[in-house]
């Protein structure tokens, strides 16, 4: 195909081609003659050499006009910023231009000239700049800092603004051409490795009576204290020491920036350092000065934000050190009495002029109030000083039922509830501080009204759950029932009988047994809160009813059936995520204290069958929760009721309680590691018990220290089941296995290998102490130990006796299913052969005359010998003539049955004519 015939095919446009000419246009004038460069104007090399000569050479060091004209013509030369690799020279110059200030202050201009372009942030030539000028810019920065000892205002304040700017880059001109500016992060980084902010700390000593500049400096800190490390250098320098003592003196704009700084040390610097800068008398008094001066005198907003910074800042220093000169400078006792304040009247002339509206911030500050209470309690000091100050009643105050009609000038509802729950998270750490004056305020009158309040539904009050404390409970009365129990949980693990007895007069069981079954008998799902609710009443149930027979009858049937309900849970849930695991063992606790030892309530939770439940739970729970089930079995067996139960529960797959616990026994043993072969037998005859990784006792332990082996006995779980079958008996068990037979001869013989343990530890002390016992006394050990290994070698034999009698037996069986197999076998054969025999008599007539020859004189042998017939006795044939039949038929006879088509259908009756 030719090229013309290609371009008419695919059609292509033509070109329309004219004489006319289109000119080209040539650029000749650059970007930089008509000044059109965005990026800046072209940085000019300058030599800053000749300008130190001129400055430290003797020929020209008092030439003061050329000096100010000479760095005249570097800032203008450097209008935008100097070089990263010109630094190093220029604060060369600013320093010798420091010193020359306190012989002549006209140089003070061209200092602060020099340090207004220092402000601007660095201007590099190559991306490497940064990292080869490093350490030398470190130690520039540094430099500029120490240029505060210049008694003068004007070169100080330049010094802020160039130090302000850097960090900040508020001013930044316009980059040169071709070259790039240091990034922010660059500057950071060289002004963290500097001692920049340590010098600025110690600089704030020059400028006390400058406040101006004070605030400048403050405001520079107060950017350089967000960092850790800034903080770091800032602490080294007393820093906060020195913001404390003289914050006071001035405007309250430096009381605002002081405390502030003093916030960002706390939460970035180390707290411990920041405390101990402060642990002293003048610290505390500045700190308590501010305080008092925000909440009495102030009345903005501002003033009340800044008021609770400043308590805030009290408590993060209490709760980092307690032992704080708090108390010693009075501003405990105060705090504590504004704590109490409208609750508690009082004269005091301070609480005269502090009124607390419902406004957000006086709400933050009741709050915080209660939670200097609470971490100033941390100091045994101040014992005294929280029972003088009442906060005990004033915490119990509000302990009472919220009411929907309040008065306007009180807390909201929300806040009430708020404050409520705060009170109640506090006094279970100021109750058992404050004994007597929990007694005094009849707190236990206090918290069951409440708590019988938590748990009735008849009122409509619906939870707010604005804060941390009321998570969960919106719309409910969950988290007042939550804390109300938390404070009872608090007071009654003090241990103190006179508060558990009173709890039990006041008629505690009941309403705890009440609130219980109330979430007990739910058919809703648990959440977590409902979880660690019923925990809570079943721990507080178990603390006031354990030791004390008259109190477990107390709790009576009606605990029971509530203890009952609570173990029905399908065991499954205790994989649950939401806290069943928690709930059961409280249960189980729970069980234990009150149901156990009181023989009422045993006969009747025996009665509900709580054993079988207890057993259940046994069988599903995880291991670290079977020791404690078994410790309650085990304690229920005391009952001789509860041996029939055991015996006759049934797991899965109908497993029987002996063979489940030899399962127990062997998971404990290989958990262990305690060697055994494969059938169960001892291997280790010298420590039938112990592991095969322990070490024999190296060093002789202390007299109040237990032994190795009396504290294996508490790890574990076999004391236990050692003793449920004391219990049950080691004889006419049943569901056992072979295997389990010979687990039950090491059961059985555990006390006595325990007893030979213990012994031998005995022996191995007396020889690492080098004790020699008296001739009778080392014969009795010598016989007991000697004892203990026949024990251990008689068990050993009856253990191999015995798996060689399964084994046989085992063998026994084996050969009797093969028997049955081979006799079935035989049978389907018989079968075969008879049905050859009747297909060949029925074919070959010989053959069926052989077989009625061969039934003939089987007929004749079976019959008696023939004798002479009696005159008087008749003998008949019994032959039936013509059968021919040649097998001996049974009683039974299969016929088929007569076709249907024949009878037509059921068969009919007959009727004959």
């Amino acid at each position: 195909m030719t090229l013309v015939q290609t371009q008419q095919q695919f059609s292509l446009p033509r070109l329309k081609i004219t004489n006319e000419r289109i000119p080209v246009v040539r650029h000749l004038i650059k970007d930089e003659d008509l000044n059109l460069n965005e990026e800046g104007e072209k940085l000019i090399s300058f030599d800053l050499d000749k300008v130190i000569k001129l400055f430290v050479d003797p020929h020209s060091i008092n030439l003061t006009e050329r000096h100010i004209h000479a760095v005249k013509k570097v800032c203008k030369t450097y209008k935008a910023g100097f070089l990263v690799r010109d630094v190093v020279k220029i604060v060369k110059i600013i320093n010798i231009l420091a010193d020359k200030v306190e012989t002549d202050l006209s140089y003070i201009p061209s200092i602060c000239y020099l340090l207004k372009i220092f402000q601007y942030p660095f201007v590099k030539e190559k991306s490497s700049d940064e990292l080869v000028y490093e350490t030398v810019l470190i130690e520039c920065i540094a430099n500029i800092g120490y240029l505060f000892r210049t008694p003068n205002k004007l070169v100080r304040e330049e010094i802020c603004s160039c130090v302000y700017n850097l960090i900040t880059f508020e001013k930044v001109p316009q980059v040169y051409a071709d070259l790039q500016r240091s990034s922010k992060n660059f500057i950071h980084k060289i002004i963290r490795k500097s001692d920049l902010a340590e010098t600025l700390v110690k600089s704030l000593a020059l400028m006390e009576d400058d406040v101006e500049l004070r605030l400048k400096m403050m405001k520079i800190l107060q950017i350089l204290s967000k960092d850790s490390e800034n903080c770091f250098r800032m602490l080294n320098a007393d820093c906060a020491n020195r913001l404390l003592v003289k914050m006071n003196h001035s405007n309250d704009e430096v009381l605002f920036r002081s405390i502030d700084i003093l916030w960002n040390l706390l939460e970035y610097g180390d707290k411990i350092q920041v405390a101990e800068q402060l642990n002293s008398l003048v610290a505390i008094n500045q700190l308590r000065d501010a305080f008092l001066q925000q909440l009495l005198q102030g009345y903005s907003n501002y003033d009340r934000q800044l008021r609770n910074d400043i308590l805030v800042i009290t408590i993060q220093l209490a709760q980092v050190m307690p032992n704080l000169p708090f108390i010693e400078t009075g501003f405990a006792k105060e705090l504590l009495l504004f704590a109490t304040y409208p609750e508690i009247k009082s004269h005091n002339p301070l609480t005269k002029s502090l009124k607390l509206s419902t406004c957000y911030e006086d709400f933050e500050l009741k709050k915080l109030f209660f939670n200097f209470a609470l971490t100033i309690s941390k100091n045994p000091m101040s014992y005294q000083l929280l029972s003088e100050s009442g906060i005990l009643l004033a915490l119990l105050s509000f302990i009472k039922p919220i009411e929907r009609n309040r008065d306007i000038r009180d807390w909201t509802i929300s806040q009430f509830e708020e404050l409520q729950l705060h009170a109640m998270s506090g006094l279970c750490i100021l109750i058992p501080i404050l004994t007597k004056d929990y007694f005094s305020c009849h707190g236990s009158n206090r918290l069951l009204t409440f708590l019988d309040w938590c748990c009735k539904n008849k009122d409509d009050y619906a939870g707010y759950g604005n804060s941390f404390h009321a998570k969960g409970g919106r719309g409910t009365k969950k988290a007042q029932l939550k804390y109300c129990l938390r404070v009872l949980r608090s007071i009654v693990t003090t241990s103190n009988e006179q508060a558990i007895q009173d709890l039990a007069d006041q008629d505690a069981l009941g309403v705890l047994s009440n609130g219980l079954k109330q979430y007990s008998s739910s058919d809703s799902a648990n959440d977590q809160i409902d979880v660690e609710i019923q925990s809570d009443i079943l721990f507080i149930l178990t603390c006031i009813c354990e030791n004390d027979i008259h109190r477990k009858e107390l709790f009576g049937n009606e605990g029971v059936d509530i203890m009952i309900e609570l173990l029905k849970k399908k065991p499954q849930s205790i994989w649950n995520g939401l806290g069943y695991q928690r709930l059961i063992i409280g249960t189980i606790d729970c069980i234990w204290a009150t149901v156990v030892g009181c023989i009422l309530n045993e006969d009747y939770f025996i009665q509900k069958e709580g054993v079988f439940y207890l057993l259940d739970i046994l069988e599903a729970s995880p291991k670290s929760m079977q020791n404690l089930v078994l410790g309650c079995l085990l304690d229920l067996t005391d009952n001789p009721k509860t041996l029939n139960h055991l015996l006759q529960w049934e797991g899965k797959n109908n497993v029987k309680i002996s063979h489940f616990l030899c399962e127990l026994w062997r998971d404990e043993e290989r958990d262990n590691g305690v060697e055994r072969d494969e059938n169960g037998i001892i291997l280790n005859t010298l420590k039938p018990l112990a592991s095969a990784d322990s070490e024999d006792i190296q060093v002789s332990l202390p007299s109040h220290l237990p032994s190795k082996s009396i504290v294996e006995v508490s790890e574990n779980m076999r004391a236990k089941i050692y003793g449920i079958f004391c219990k049950l008996g080691f004889n006419d068990l049943s569901g056992l296995t072979n295997q389990d037979q010979l687990t039950l001869c090491i059961i059985e013989n555990y006390l006595d290998f325990k007893l030979s343990e213990v012994f031998k530890e005995i022996n191995i002390e007396l020889n690492i102490d080098g004790i020699q016992p008296i001739p009778p006394d080392q014969e009795a050990l010598d016989t007991i130990l000697r004892a203990a290994d026949d024990r251990v070698l008689n068990v050993n034999m009856n253990q191999k006796l015995l798996a060689n009698t399964f084994k046989q037996q085992e063998y026994m069986q084996e050969k009797e299913f093969y028997y049955e197999i081979k006799n079935n076998f035989s049978f389907k054969e018989k079968k075969i052969q008879e049905w050859k025999d009747y297909v060949a008599r029925v074919s070959k007539y010989p053959i069926l005359m052989a077989s009625k020859k061969k039934q003939m004189s089987a007929i004749e042998d079976s019959r008696p010998p023939e004798h002479d017939p009696h005159p008087y006795e008749t003998l008949h044939n019994l032959e039936i003539p013509n059968l021919a039949v040649t097998a001996f038929a049974g009683p039974y006879i299969t016929i088929d049955s007569t076709p249907a088509e024949i009878t037509g259908g059921r068969l009919k009756k007959m009727i004959f004519n």
